[in-house]
């Protein structure tokens, strides 16, 4: 299945295109004002993780099996470029109830599998039939995920939040001297 999932991401890849800048905006200003010893975990993969849980972004829409990382890349027409960065549903079962988070997970890494004896988990994305194609922009109900860090005088915030198909177009993946926004776009299963 892995194999038929990372054929199905890699010919939507090239139909779509990557932006020329690919590179993790959070990371980069983490790099760049180092403000902590740990400041490398600052990045799109965990902020972007931490955010879609935080939002409980799951429970808001069933269908919703993960995100992935898009940008705009300052592209005047508005078109989202795709980045390999995709944050998936896992939904785990035990004696004590059902929980459901977010894993990151790249093509051509090794896909991750929490189960464990009587803890069992499922990822919808990686399920026979999935299709990881990103909702279009111009779908009215999407809800896109924007994660920003800001770091000014030695201090940093995180924020999270979503941006409606109205405004998504304002937030781009540009690193400034203080701040860096990532967005999501979510991902469904259109079996």
């Amino acid at each position: 299945m892995r194999r038929i999932l990372v054929s199905i991401v890699s010919i939507f890849f090239f139909a779509n295109g990557y932006c020329e800048d690919s590179s993790d905006s959070i990371a980069k200003l983490a790099e760049l004002k180092r403000i902590s010893p740990d400041y490398h975990i600052y990045n799109r993969e965990i902020l972007g993780t931490k955010a879609i849980d935080a939002l409980n972004s799951y429970a808001s829409d069933k269908n919703i099996v993960g995100f992935r990382a898009v940008s705009l890349c300052g592209d005047p027409s508005g078109s989202l470029h795709l980045y390999d960065t995709f944050i998936l549903k896992e939904t785990c079962n035990s004696m004590l109830g059902v929980r459901t988070r977010s894993v990151s997970w790249k093509p051509g890494e090794p896909f991750v599998d929490n189960s464990q004896h009587n803890y069992i988990c499922r990822y919808p994305a990686m399920e026979a039939g999935a299709n990881l194609q990103y909702l279009e922009v111009e779908d009215e109900i999407s809800k896109y995920v924007t994660v920003t860090l800001c770091i000014k005088n030695q201090m940093y915030t995180v924020e999270y939040d979503y941006a409606g198909i109205d405004n998504v177009s304002n937030v781009h993946n540009e690193v400034d001297q203080t701040c860096a926004s990532e967005l999501f776009a979510p991902l469904y299963n259109r079996f």
